[in-house]
């Protein structure tokens, strides 16, 4: 039964999650708005399909990890990376940015040290920009919950406000990365049959758990009325005992008895001579 229960809410779990995130990206697959990393900033505050070309990098200012486990044991990792990114030549947006992807990575950091370096070696050119085009596709999402998250962000919004960066430049939703093709639309019919057979499982649970429950109760039921009905004999058997115990004085009478009929008259006997 526990066993049950936890495949019930295993299933249910992971039937809800693809469903919400496969409807998710269904839905901007099939209005179709894509914004570009050239928009307004005000573009960036709604679910939608993003694509463009990164020519700014910092960070990366947060890194999460995330450890997936089988039975209690540890079978292997994800580590996510967020990075303030831009098309500072053609938009004047700054978004978050999240991947996985280890090449991504690597151009990524490579770029952040670009800029680094360019912001601060006096001896680089002011118009000596860096050289940066990362092309990416991904799509549009509320930002990270999280206080620790919250506290790296907004020491990034500060430490480039150095540069001439206010909050305002800073975009509502966040980036992340990976092209949302037609394998959402799987994903969704994954996810909605996951949960159908969450659903099934925990109504034939709850079933069973309803005729486990009705069985236990009938035996203890029937436990009951069979010591009731042991109890009952044992009084009418206490009962019949007490009818069958004879009373000796009332079976052999002694007080109407004339004791001097006891007495033998000898005058009634003949005497023997010799």
């Amino acid at each position: 039964m526990n066993f049950r229960f936890r495949m019930v809410v295993l299933l249910l779990f992971v039937g809800i999650a693809l469903t919400v995130l496969g409807f998710q990206r269904s839905s901007m697959l099939i209005k179709g708005d894509t914004v570009n990393l050239s928009a307004p900033v005000g573009d960036f505050s709604k679910s939608a399909l993003c694509e463009g070309t990164i020519d700014f990098v910092y960070g990366p200012f947060a890194v999460l990890e995330t450890t997936r486990k089988t039975a209690g044991v540890k079978t292997g990792s994800t580590t996510t990376n967020f990075y303030i990114v831009g098309d500072t030549f053609d938009g004047d947006a700054l978004v978050v940015f999240t991947t996985s992807d280890d090449m991504l990575i690597r151009k990524l950091d490579d770029a952040a040290d670009k800029w680094y370096e360019y912001l601060t070696d006096e001896s680089i050119a002011e118009d000596d920009y860096p050289e940066i085009a990362i092309d990416f596709k991904g799509y549009l999402a509320k930002q990270t919950k999280d206080d620790d998250f919250d506290t790296y962000y907004q020491e990034a919004i500060e430490d480039l406000g150095a540069i001439g960066y206010v909050p305002e430049d800073f975009a509502e939703y966040r980036i992340i990365y990976g092209e949302v093709g037609k394998g959402s639309f799987v994903m969704l019919a994954g996810g909605l049959l996951v949960l159908a057979l969450g659903i099934f499982l925990a109504i034939r649970t709850v079933k069973s758990t309803k005729k486990y429950l009705a069985d236990a109760k009938a035996v203890t039921a029937a436990e009951k009325a069979r010591k009731e009905e042991m109890l009952n004999m044992a009084d009418k058997y206490s009962e019949n005992e007490a009818d069958t115990f004879v009373d000796e004085t009332e079976q052999y009478p002694t007080d109407n008895i004339d004791e001097t009929s006891k007495v033998v008259d000898e005058s009634d006997y003949d005497t023997i001579e010799s």
